[in-house]
Order: C-alpha cells, then sequence, then structure tokens
C-alpha cells in the first residue's frame, strides 16, 4: 500500500467512526463508507471556481454551444444596434430563446440566442447589442450586450479564442485557451481524438481555469466554458467541431 492510499483509506475509517455504528457489519459498511464522503485529497472537488466538478475533467463531455442570430438576417457577418427589449419568448424545444428588441425610431430585431445560460437582460432594459456570425461547418457567433455600467453579456463559440469572432477580445477580461495536457476522451468516425482542454479566464486580478462544463464567478460576472476542446480529424469533408464557446453574464 502506497502513502496516498494510507491516507485515503485513513480519510475513509476516520469518516466511517464518526457516522457508523460498532454493530454494522458487511454490506452495511460499504454504503456508510460511501455516504460519508470519502475522497481522495488528489482528485478534483467541487469549490469555488467550479460549477460542475468531475473526478476527472479530462473524460467530461462539453455542452451544447452558445449560439447567436438575428431571426431573417441572412449572411449578415457583423450588426450593432441599440434598444429596449420589449419580449423575451419562452425558450423552444431546441433550447432557442428570442429577444424582440425594439430601437427609438421603432426598427426591431429578433434575437435568437441558444444555451445563453440565466437571461443577461431583461424586458423593459435598454440596452447596446453587437452580433458577429460567420457561416460555417460549424458556424462560428459572438454577442456583446452592454448597457450605462459596461458589459451585460458575452458569448462566443469558434475554432478557437478569436479565430472568426470577437477577434479584439472581451473588453475587460484575459481568454485563452491552455495547452493540451489531457488524453484523449474519444474517437469517432471523423476524428482521431477529442481532447479536453482548460479555458483560462481573467479578470481584474481574479483569475480561473475552466474545463468544459465548468463555472465560475470572477467580481461581478459569472462565467460558463461550454466547450474547451482540440480535435484530431480523419479526414472526413464537411465535418467539425467548435473549439471553444463561453458565455460571461454580469451577475451583480
Amino acid at each position: 500500500m502506497t502513502d496516498r492510499d494510507a491516507r485515503v483509506l485513513e480519510c475513509c475509517m476516520d469518516a466511517a467512526r464518526r457516522v457508523a455504528s460498532p454493530l454494522l457489519l458487511g454490506g452495511m459498511w460499504i454504503a456508510l463508507l460511501s455516504a460519508a464522503g470519502c475522497h481522495d485529497a488528489a482528485a478534483p472537488q467541487q469549490d469555488a471556481r467550479r460549477g460542475a466538478a468531475t473526478a476527472d475533467p479530462c473524460a467530461v463531455e462539453p455542452l451544447e454551444a452558445f449560439d447567436a442570430s438575428i431571426d431573417g438576417g441572412g449572411g449578415i457577418p457583423a450588426a450593432s444596434f441599440a434598444g429596449r427589449v420589449a419580449e423575451i419568448s419562452p425558450t423552444d424545444g431546441f433550447g432557442r430563446t428570442t429577444y424582440r428588441i425594439v430601437e427609438s425610431g421603432g426598427a426591431e430585431h429578433h434575437l435568437v440566442l441558444r444555451d445563453e445560460g440565466p437571461s443577461p437582460v431583461r424586458v423593459n432594459g435598454s440596452y447596446d447589442f453587437h452580433i458577429e456570425r460567420v457561416a460555417g461547418t460549424p458556424g462560428a457567433s459572438a454577442l456583446l450586450v452592454r448597457d450605462g455600467q459596461g458589459l451585460v453579456f458575452a458569448g462566443a463559440s469558434d475554432d478557437g479564442i478569436g479565430a472568426h469572432v470577437l477577434a479584439a477580445g472581451v473588453e475587460g477580461f484575459t481568454l485563452r485557451l491552455d495547452p493540451v495536457s489531457c488524453a484523449s476522451r474519444g474517437s469517432g468516425d471523423c476524428y482521431r481524438a477529442a481532447i479536453n482542454r482548460a479555458l483560462a479566464v481573467g479578470h481584474n486580478g481574479a483569475a480561473a481555469s475552466l474545463y468544459p462544463r465548468d463555472e465560475a464567478d470572477l467580481g461581478a460576472y459569472h462565467v460558463r466554458c461550454l466547450i474547451a476542446q482540440q480535435i484530431e480529424y480523419a479526414g472526413c469533408p464537411d465535418f467539425a467541431l467548435h473549439g471553444v464557446s463561453f458565455t460571461i453574464t454580469r451577475v451583480k
């Protein structure tokens, strides 16, 4: 038995003694050890910066990508407008929510978001919107929302940070994909390897390293990492996956 194994066993036995009766035997001891919450100290545990802690962040499957588009916007690569949020529709069966925005002159925009998390704006609130979208397989998209106090929301899905959208970054934040340190979590017909990466996020001196499905609070903002990965493709035409997808929402 290694020193590490001994420490883990000692942790388990101490936890069991706190909740177990000396009369408990056999399978009941096993149940108590599990219920007591015995963990290897070296294994990733849930903390303030990890919202979806996993025993192995290298093995977790990413979430669906954030997506932003303008209903009827066609192939417009970028658009900026300011207006009041007149209506927020219920989320449909595909995870899409439509925000009806009315400019001061009466022009309307139907902003369609998917997997943006808790609504970043409120009905009757006035905001400045900037959306970017690049067609492809998959397409890249990004959205920035601001009000009089600054950034309200930022979200993007792309091959990499700033590859096709948000080339100027997100104001007040640093974003990068750390070098690969994981083994592949699997393969498929069109890719030889899918490797999780850490999305490093910094804001006002605070920082977090987030794997897919992780979340963190940095100052007044809540950050979600939906996708952070490197794909080794197997040569299928017209097949690609997002390399990164994230959202940043002001919550304070």
